[in-house]
């Protein structure tokens, strides 16, 4: 906001030389924001003194403390390590009661810290052994109400981060916690509140983390529905002009949507599935079928219900074809060399249409997107060692200077349309003045 205060400042000498705006509107406009910048500097400035004082007072604290650790009773060392935390909940008793959302995101980062630190003192008292995913749980446990009572976007984004300590944890409590955020990331986007940014962030980090839990039982399905959804979202977003930095959807879920098509173009083994055999026991496959499919099923639900609001326009409907393609090698009768032709056909399509997109809107960066998907679905089949190195090396040269070509074309297009209309609106202006 001071960013655009401050533009706006400057820009009033040119209006009112214009004559867009009068004296009045603009000393009304000035008085207005003439302040906000240096405010909102002081309120930085105060925020930012605030939290390096408080660390220095917790970092001479945790000094004097460790210093004499050792001649403290166990009974003692839990109260120190509850002096924390009773100070936070204060804070959050403070922030709940003045409304504040500055007060109610430190209140929920500092509880989660306070809990952290207590669990790890009274880990240290009782010689309690553990992992760190074994740290991890309770304190993410603890974080869930502090999430939703807080409204906190910021702890709901190191949430979101510490999940992947659970790792080596328990496929169900994993499931239990992923699905725990969900609701809040879905509220906080849905809205588009100030908040959607960073659960955008969060939102990628626990489709990420899902990626890496359910990708034991039959990958492809889960993790192409997962980046068709992000990559709808990241469209969308980009179509109402957001920073790229505000759309974290749009490049990363991208490039790994076509890297996954370059491999499921090109290798067998990337169908098959984890059989009983393979699990350590029937409980343990059991258990690993379930929550894959829990997971899997959400992401169809959702594409489902996101779909339908959408254009339906070829390059989204392309990507859900592939998506429900996907399930086919859910069977056990099935050829891998199949699949293969249909994701190289596919990919192929949902190139064109790409491009072609990004001809009718004039946007480089939809014809780009096409040429790249393009480019990646052919030449990856030229790393097969069955095609000589020569035919190989060729393809790829004659595919690389195809890029280049189709790209300056457009190039040159788009710069002759724009010149084109910059002249008709020339005439169209000399004859409304004549």
């Amino acid at each position: 906001m001071a960013n655009e205060a401050k533009w706006l400042l400057n820009e009033l000498p040119k209006l009112r030389a214009e004559g867009i705006l009068d004296e009045t509107a603009a000393s009304r406009l000035q008085s207005r924001y003439e302040n906000t910048p240096k405010y909102r500097e002081a309120t930085y400035f105060l925020w930012m003194t605030s939290i390096i004082g408080t660390l220095l007072i917790a970092s001479g604290a945790a000094l004097f403390a460790h210093y004499n650790w050792g001649m403290l009773n166990p009974f003692l060392r839990l109260g120190i390590g509850g002096v924390p935390l009773a100070l936070a909940l204060c804070l959050g008793i403070v922030a709940l009661i003045a409304n504040s959302r500055a007060l109610s995101e430190c209140a929920a980062l500092g509880n989660a810290v306070a809990a952290g630190v207590f669990y790890a003192i009274f880990q240290s008292v009782y010689h309690i052994d553990g992992a760190i995913c074994d740290l991890a749980l309770p304190i993410l446990v603890a974080s869930i109400p502090l999430i939703y009572v807080f409204n906190s976007s910021a702890l709901a984004m190191l949430y979101s981060l510490g999940l992947f300590a659970l790792i080596p944890s328990n496929l169900t409590y994993r499931m239990f916690l992923l699905l725990a955020v969900v609701p809040f990331i879905l509220y906080h986007i849905k809205y588009n509140d100030p908040a959607c940014v960073v659960t955008r962030y969060a939102a990628l980090a626990v489709g990420i983390f899902g990626a890496v839990s359910f990708a034991g039982y039959y990958f492809p399905l889960y993790f192409f529905t997962l980046l068709v959804l992000f990559v709808f979202g990241g469209w969308e977003i980009y179509e109402k002009r957001t920073r790229h930095l505000a759309n974290p959807w749009l490049l990363v879920p991208f490039g790994l949507f076509v890297a996954l098509l370059a491999v499921a173009a090109t290798c067998d083994k990337f169908y098959q599935l984890l059989g009983a055999d393979q699990a350590r026991n029937a409980a343990e496959f059991a258990e690993m079928r379930f929550t894959y499919w829990v997971a899997t099923g959400g992401l169809l639900a959702l594409l489902a219900v996101v779909f339908p609001r959408r254009r339906w326009d070829a390059k989204r409907v392309i990507p859900v074809i592939l998506v429900l393609g996907m399930i086919y090698p859910l069977y056990h009768d099935f050829n891998a060399i199949w699949m293969r032709i249909f994701v190289t056909v596919f990919g192929i399509l949902f190139a064109i249409a790409l491009s072609l997109d990004g001809v009718r809107r004039r946007n480089s960066m939809l014809f780009n997107s096409g040429i790249v998907t393009f480019a990646v679905m052919v030449g990856c089949h030229f790393f097969n060692d069955s095609i000589h190195i020569y035919f190989r090396a060729g393809g790829l040269v004659l595919f690389g200077a195809a890029v280049i070509v189709a790209n300056a074309v457009f190039a040159w297009r788009i710069h002759r349309a724009e010149k084109k209309s910059r002249a008709v609106e020339t005439e169209n202006k000399e004859a409304s003045d004549k």
